[in-house]
This record gives C-alpha cells, sequence and structure tokens, in this order.
C-alpha cells in the first residue's frame, strides 16, 4: 500500500486555519485521482494518517446492524509517512459498535493521552452498506480538527461513490463487449451454417440440372439438352447460310457383349466409346446418348453435304478400333445414319428422324457402315461404307 507524501512536522502539528485548509486540501486532491481498482479503503486510511496528526485509522462496513470487514491502520513510526495494518482494540470495538447503535458522532477517551472519534461514513444508496470511521488522536484533539475528519469522511464516501459508480459503468461497459463479441459469434456461426445451406443447395442444384440434362452413365448431354443444341445449330446455320448433319450411331450387336460378358463391361464399353467420339470430333460438334447403345451427333459448319460422309466414316473408325477393356481386346462396330440440313429437312424432329431411318438402312444392308438419308422415291444413290 503506497500512501500520500506526509506533511512536513511543522505543518502537521501547526493546526490552526492554514495549516488544517492546507491538510484537507491535499486530502481532497489524494481523494479525487484515486481510480477504480485501487484499496481504497487502505488510501483512505493511509490519506487520514498522512495528512493528519492521527495515529490510528479504521474503517468498518455495516451490514444489518453489524461490523464487518473492519481494517485498521496506524503510522509506521513518528512523524513517518508509511501505514502499516494493525488490530482494534476493545474500546476501538465498543466505540464501533456504539456508534453503528446510536448512529450518531461518538466521541470517547481511550485514556489520558489519547481520544477516538467515529463517524459514520455513506457509501452509496444503500443504507445497509455504509462504513464507520474511526479516528485516533493524541490528547487535546480541537473540535476543528474534528470536523476536519469528518468533512474528509464525507469526500472518501463521494470518492467512493465515484469510484462505484466508474467500476460500474466500466463493468456494463465489458458486459456490453462481451454480448457483442458473444452475439458476433452467433451471427458467424449462423451466417457460417446459412453458407454451408447455399453451398449444399447450389450442390444440390447442380446435381439435379446435370441429371435432367446428361446421361448419368457416360456424363454425355441427354436427349433433352441434344434437342437445345440442335435447335442452336439449326438456327446459326439458317442464319449464316451454312449446313449441318446429324448422324446417327448404334453399336452393333452390342446386346450379345452386355449379356454375354456382363453388364458392368458393357457399362464400361459404353463410356469408352463416349469418350472416343468426344476426343474424335472437333470442338464446335456435339456428341449426346440417347439411349441404349445409341448415339447421335451434331456436326456443325460443313461447307459441302460430302463432308458429312467423310464424319461418318470418321465416327465408324472410331468404334472400330479395339477396346481394352477386363484385361482383354473388345471389337466392337457401329451403323451411321446421316440427315444433312436443309437437304434432308428443315427442322429438329425431322432431321433426328431422318438420320435414325438411314442408320437403320445401315443396319439391313450388313452393318459396320453409314447411310446418307434419301426419300424413298430418289433416283439418286445413298452414300456407302
Amino acid at each position: 500500500m503506497g500512501g500520500p507524501d506526509g506533511l512536513s512536522g511543522a505543518v502537521r502539528r501547526d493546526w490552526g486555519e492554514a495549516g488544517i485548509l492546507a491538510a484537507v486540501l491535499k486530502a481532497a486532491q489524494y481523494l479525487a485521482a484515486l481510480r477504480a481498482g485501487q484499496d481504497v479503503w487502505a488510501e483512505v486510511g493511509a490519506s487520514l494518517l498522512g495528512f493528519f496528526s492521527a495515529d490510528l485509522v479504521a474503517v468498518g462496513r455495516r451490514v444489518d446492524g453489524a461490523a464487518l470487514d473492519v481494517r485498521c491502520w496506524e503510522a509506521a513510526g513518528v512523524g513517518a509517512s508509511a501505514v502499516r495494518p494493525c488490530a482494534l482494540d476493545a474500546g476501538g470495538r465498543a466505540a464501533m459498535d456504539e456508534v453503528l447503535e446510536s448512529g450518531f458522532l461518538v466521541t470517547r477517551a481511550l485514556g489520558p493521552s489519547r481520544s477516538l472519534a467515529a463517524a459514520f461514513l455513506p457509501v452509496s444508496g444503500d443504507h445497509r452498506a455504509e462504513a464507520v470511521l474511526m479516528v485516533a488522536h493524541a490528547a487535546g484533539m480541537p473540535r476543528e480538527l474534528l470536523d476536519v475528519y469528518l468533512a474528509v469522511a464525507g469526500l472518501a464516501g463521494t470518492t467512493m461513490a465515484r469510484l462505484a459508480a466508474e467500476q460500474e459503468l466500466r463493468d456494463r461497459r465489458l458486459e456490453l463487449e462481451q454480448l457483442v463479441r458473444d452475439r458476433t459469434a452467433q451471427l458467424e456461426r449462423a451466417n457460417g451454417r446459412l453458407q454451408l445451406e447455399i453451398a449444399e443447395r447450389r450442390l444440390a442444384e447442380d446435381m439435379a440440372r446435370e441429371m435432367a440434362y446428361h446421361d448419368s452413365l457416360t456424363g454425355l448431354p441427354n436427349r433433352r439438352l441434344f434437342a437445345d443444341r440442335l435447335e442452336v445449330a439449326i438456327a446459326r446455320a439458317r442464319r449464316d447460310g451454312h449446313r449441318i448433319a446429324v448422324a446417327v450411331l448404334d453399336l452393333d450387336r452390342f446386346k450379345s457383349v452386355n449379356d454375354g460378358r456382363g453388364h458392368s463391361l458393357g457399362d464400361a464399353l459404353l463410356q469408352a466409346v463416349a469418350g472416343r467420339l468426344v476426343g474424335g470430333l472437333r470442338e464446335q460438334d456435339t456428341v449426346a446418348r440417347i439411349g441404349g447403345d445409341e448415339f447421335v451427333a451434331v456436326l456443325a459448319d460443313l461447307a459441302d453435304p460430302a463432308h458429312a460422309a467423310a464424319l461418318a466414316e470418321k465416327l465408324i473408325a472410331l468404334v472400330r478400333d479395339p477396346f481394352m477393356l477386363d484385361g482383354g481386346p473388345v471389337h466392337m462396330t457401329a451403323s451411321v445414319g446421316v440427315a444433312v440440313y436443309p437437304e434432308h429437312g428443315a427442322g429438329e424432329d425431322v432431321l433426328l428422324r431422318h438420320a435414325d431411318e438411314a442408320m437403320y438402312r445401315a443396319k439391313e444392308q450388313g452393318r459396320d457402315a453409314y447411310r446418307l438419308w434419301a426419300a424413298p422415291d430418289a433416283s439418286a444413290p445413298e452414300g456407302v461404307h
């Protein structure tokens, strides 16, 4: 406990008007500078011992008429500014009990050379928690000095109220800051959960979209997405004056492979065929699986209808090369039918139907070949590979 600097001996013992005023001002300045968190009662005791000629200061808290938390300090030596803890004797306890009982200022002679003054020290508006201030002084203590003690007691009470308010404000601010931190953490967790839910929903939507427009086995566009791509390709060809070809490819005797070597190998074969078709065609072309072992392609930007035959031959060659599956080669052929826009039709359904008809003619005429669609009564021969 660091007490205030003591006054000089002359000032401490000159209890005239100037000495009293100097002591009160110093005590007031010292108490006004106290901050929450300090041992305030010890500082009050040190100020009274340091600035006045008292030799003992005691404080206690009154709760329901009983004295609690009684603390006592005394000067560490004659003329010294340091203070040390002490204990109240029987006379001091009796004086404290008396002031608690009566509620008035009590002055009690402790012997031929000492007397003691005790008074209430209001700490807060809660009258169950007031302090008792006791000051022991050498005999002959003037009335004016006793009034000074009581004034300092009032000042100490005001200081305690101020410190209590500052501490309460600090506590409320800390509670508010903690509340803000807790609420911020809750919002961050809620935002994290919301972002996770959004990501999961987007993933579910992407999966639903993928399932709606793509073949689940090969990942190729399905019939629905192929129809959209074909519609766009026809619109672009009509605008630019280009030709496009629709090629329908069906694997020859795929059922015998699927039944004889198992559905797992059949699925692997379909995936391998899809990979070859995508890798073997141009970037602007579209390949789709429209069911079973049937694939369809849109061959864009044809400068000449004859180019459709070359692309059909390429499709057949891609399938004819053996597939290495299940530890060995799997040989497969395909039949392809081709319809060209605008010669063989101007709409999506017409082009796809004509290409399908041409593919069945290729199968009927020996498989492992392609056919260009031609009207049944056309005199021009169909292309054949």
